[in-house]
């Protein structure tokens, strides 16, 4: 054991309204992911899923849905939840059950689906949070206006090539997890035309509520 954890593999349903179940986008990711990693579901030996939590809706079994879905095999599961900042959680519970020696290949998974309305903007007007202002005077999301001041404090390091939660929306358990994806696909050169030239280096930054937080580094 070296105390070095690798990403061997990432993929990602397209994001968007498709009318389908968070289970068929989870594990279109997962098998997209050992693909580009080329291992099979059979060397997996633990998965663990980011979960989501609305009144009723399955996505509490995350780890549990994914395995299942995918064909029991005998692999460990776990599932974790920090509201916006599930995935990037899920993804410290798998590198620390690789340094613990528990596994030596572990899939990690989110997935959502949002109810209609979901993300609807709560009434009224609310000139004493900070958050409300940014968004009704800026335009600005919390993602966005994150964004924006970390650019403005790092410079010339590009912030979000992606677009970010700006550009292709916010799936709870998923989006930590995309950012991650984004850092494979930028330190290994393969981001197409957001590439951020010579990248060596990537570091990502979620806030959850409840005080969730999480950021990631990743090293080529």
């Amino acid at each position: 054991m070296t105390g070095e954890v690798a990403v061997l593999g990432a993929g990602m349903h397209p994001w968007g309204k498709w009318g389908r179940s968070f289970v068929e986008y989870g594990t279109v990711a997962a098998r997209t992911a050992l693909g580009d990693a080329g291992i099979g579901w059979q060397d997996v030996q633990s998965v663990v899923g980011a979960d989501t939590v609305r009144g009723g809706y399955p996505g509490y079994v995350a780890g549990a849905t994914f395995a299942q879905a995918l064909g029991w095999q005998g692999a460990r599961v776990a599932s974790v939840y920090a509201a916006c900042a599930s995935g990037a959680q899920a993804i410290n519970t798998a590198r620390a059950q690789i340094l613990a020696g528990l596994a030596e290949v572990v899939l990690v998974v989110g997935a959502d689906a949002a109810p209609k309305g979901f993300f609807a903007p709560a009434g009224g007007d609310r000139p004493d949070d900070p958050d409300w202002l940014r968004f009704r005077v800026l335009g600005a999301t919390n993602p966005a206006y994150l964004a924006l001041y970390a650019r403005r404090r790092m410079a010339v390091i590009p912030v979000n090539p992606s677009g970010g939660l700006a550009s292709f929306g916010e799936a709870v358990p998923a989006q930590a997890i995309a950012q991650v994806c984004e850092l494979t696909w930028q330190l290994r050169g393969t981001a197409d035309r957001r590439q951020a030239p010579g990248a060596r280096v990537g570091i990502t930054a979620n806030q959850g509520l409840f005080g969730h937080g999480s950021a990631v580094v990743a090293v080529r």
